[in-house]
């Protein structure tokens, strides 16, 4: 089940960006967005691109 950060997160990812860059947009921490996002992708909502420090997410 999504909640508010969960859907927060999906609305600002049109296009791929990083976990601070998100943070940022929604007003939440990056530990919050990063633990969100993780659960995203384990839904198949969400997609890593790239990795460390240059990781981005974008829509699955």
């Amino acid at each position: 089940m999504l909640d508010g950060v969960d859907e927060n997160i999906l609305k600002v990812l049109s296009t791929s960006k990083k976990s601070s860059e998100i943070a940022k947009e929604i007003g939440v921490s990056k530990p919050t967005v990063v633990a969100h996002l993780k659960k995203l992708e384990g839904l198949g909502l969400v997609k890593k691109e790239g990795g460390r420090p240059q990781t981005k997410y974008r829509i699955a």
